[in-house]
């Protein structure tokens, strides 16, 4: 009954007086094709005083019906941009001037849906899916309330949710916060690191960084030796894994100001954070005794503020209220059951 209702519904509503384009996407097959020049139409639906629905017909691309401004006649559809969609270079298929729309705000890209000058992201398994997001890997399928990308199983469903979930602890990373004046020379390993750009004397936001594993499955990185993803560092003659977390300070535009990230050169159990997890730590990081790298479920893996790279240099970076964003595998080199939780955002007051 239900559908019934709304077929009538759509049928009546384009075929009513000021009908809907084809470009609508409701063709009621219902009308017949006719002659809509007597009502000054030609194209769309039109339904005339005590008739029945006509098919006017379709427009030679690149024309569309009411392009121009008035229904039921071809014309050309001017390019707009719509703001936090549009982006890029929209040219005018008729001809007109190209207009430029601007760029589209991280992690978006112009195009980055698969469709021309619109912001879109490719994500990947356990990403958040939609009109703007689109699956470097599986299928988009609706997990309860969420869309998300998943590959599916045997029968075509979306799967439920399994494997590590990294998060940040906001808390911990908030309660820490401090400031600093440190002086550094030359050899210092956090220049080496890319933390810091030379000797000299920095202005430091410092905080502590703890990674948890709210996942199904524990987060296994590897040994380094024989793991893609680790890098030598020669200053601190041990293996730094890339792409682990990163830092941004942005102002109250929500423009960042500033950067840094840290290399967790030993991501292993540091603290267990859910009681019902196994109560030893599993991963670890000296190799001479086997170690392997991760976090099991349950667990987290904490950087305290006092470390290395475990700030933002806010040299010169005018007083006022900015935001700290710590994000975990921004790079989504590992899968997870969900990104959107990858980011924890702390307000910071600089004076």
């Amino acid at each position: 009954m239900r559908t019934t209702v709304l077929t009538i519904a759509l049928f009546l509503g384009a075929c009513s007086g000021e009908s809907g384009s084809p470009d609508s996407g409701i063709i009621p097959t219902q009308c017949a094709p006719g002659d809509c020049s007597a009502f000054n139409r030609e194209c769309g639906y039109y339904t005339p005083t005590g008739g029945t629905c006509l098919d006017c017909g379709d427009c030679a691309a690149p024309l569309t019906c009411g392009g121009s401004g008035m229904a039921g006649r071809c014309g050309c559809r001017p390019p707009t941009c719509e703001e936090g969609v549009s982006c890029g270079t929209v040219v005018d298929p008729c001809g007109g001037a190209s207009i430029e729309c601007g760029a589209c705000t991280g992690p978006e890209t112009c195009g980055g849906a698969g469709t021309p000058n619109v912001c879109g992201a490719s994500v990947g398994l356990g990403g958040r899916c939609g009109a703007r997001s689109r699956c470097t890997s599986g299928e988009c399928c609706a997990r309860g309330n969420t869309m998300v990308c998943a590959t599916l199983d045997a029968m075509g469903n979306c799967p439920l949710a399994t494997g590590p979930d990294l998060l940040v602890d906001r808390p911990t990373a908030e309660a820490s916060i401090t400031f600093e004046d440190l002086t550094v020379p030359a050899d210092y390993c956090a220049i080496d690191d890319g933390c810091l750009p030379g000797p000299g004397t920095y202005r430091l936001l410092r905080f502590s960084t703890l990674i948890g594993n709210a996942g199904t499955e524990d987060l296994v990185i590897g040994d380094p030796d024989s793991t893609p993803g680790f890098a030598f560092a020669q200053c601190h003659a041990h293996y730094h894994y890339d792409d682990y977390v990163e830092y941004r300070l942005k102002d109250s535009n929500g423009q960042v100001v500033r950067s840094g990230f840290k290399a967790g050169f030993c991501v292993e159990d540091t603290l267990r954070l859910d009681t019902n997890a196994d109560p030893d730590p599993i991963y670890f990081c000296d190799q001479a005794l086997g170690g392997v790298q991760g976090i099991q479920k349950g667990w987290g893996d904490l950087y305290l503020a006092n470390l290395d790279c475990q700030w933002v240099d806010i040299t010169g970076v005018v007083p006022g209220n900015y935001v700290l964003e710590v994000e975990v595998n921004p790079a989504k080199k590992t899968p997870e059951v969900d990104f959107d939780n990858n980011v924890a955002a702390v307000p910071v007051i600089i004076r």
